[in-house]
Parts: C-alpha cells; structure tokens; sequence
C-alpha cells in the first residue's frame, strides 16, 4: 500500500509525511469520550500514529473488536454507489454480508466492480453510470471518525471528522 494521508479536522492542513520535504509536525489522533489523544511525532506517511493503525482504530470505536482491518479500510475510504436497482461496490474488498451491515437496504442486490473503466450492465463504464448521475455515491457513516489535529488540546466531541489528504502527505506541488 502506498502513503495516505488526513486533513486536520479543526484547520483542514494537510499532514505531511516524514519523506515529502515538508515540515513534519507532531499530529494528534483524537478520541472521544475523554480519552487522550494519542501523539505522532512524526507521521511516517502509513496510516499508524503514535503505534496505533488508524484502521484498527476505527474497528474499535465503531465495529466488533474482531472486524478485519480491511473492513476498517472500507469504512473509512470506501463509498458506495446506488441506483433504483442495486448497490455497487468496487472490488468488495470484505465480505457482503460485512458491507450489508452499513446498507440501508439489506436486501437490494449488491454488485461489485473491478475497474472504472470496464464495461459492465448496458455496455457502460462504472465512470459513465457516475458521470451521468445514474449512480448516486454514498459514504459510510460512521459514529466515530477519524480526526486529527496539530492542537493537543482540541476535543474530539468539538470538530468535524478529518478529511482524506489529496496529496497522501507526500505529492505537493
């Protein structure tokens, strides 16, 4: 897997790696419910902050203590897609009946896609379902995202949930 990387929750800065040449802050992963955050001193662009994966994280806080890291991964990245007639889901990278739980439809078809590009159903491209407004995406919601801050002191309970990094902490201009 390569680097990836969050936005703070409270300044929307990007949290840099240690190998992109930018400053490296130390980061704080917020928890809630009084619990201390949990200090990075110096993110190494992977997802683990302060010996904790962000992943197994989020299994934690909001899935069974023995869910996979890569239905984590999926809740936290993932999005789905919908129509009239089904969910869609690139790669189904868990089990259906792991992604059906965060389904408000238990018993709409769920399909999976490989690639974006590949025909499927009608000849046309997952990107063409979506760039037509077919498909409608849909994030998973979740009652404890992740959220970072460069403020030791800032409060999960206070501030949005952390946004994915579009340059993965690395890729800057």
């Amino acid at each position: 897997m390569g680097f990836f990387s969050f936005k703070t929750a409270d300044t929307q800065e990007s949290i840099a790696n240690e190998y992109s040449g930018k400053e490296v802050k130390p980061v704080y992963l917020l928890q809630p419910n009084g619990l201390p955050a949990i200090k990075e001193p110096c993110y190494s662009g992977y997802g683990v902050f302060g010996g904790v994966d962000c992943n197994e994280w989020l299994a934690k806080f909001n899935l069974s203590q023995d869910a996979s890291p890569e239905l984590a991964d999926f809740i936290d990245y993932g999005s789905y897609y919908e129509d009239d007639n089904a969910y869609y889901v690139f790669g189904m990278p868990v089990t259906e009946e792991e992604i059906r739980r965060f389904l408000p439809n238990k018993t709409k078809p769920l399909i999976s896609f490989e690639r974006y590009n590949k025909p499927i159903a009608g000849g046309k491209t997952p990107n063409d379902y979506i760039k037509e407004g077919l498909w409608k995406e849909h994030s998973i919601e979740l009652k404890y995202p992740l959220k970072f801050s460069f403020d030791p002191k800032a409060r999960y309970e206070n501030l949005p949930a952390s946004k994915s990094c579009e340059y993965q902490g690395f890729f800057y201009d």
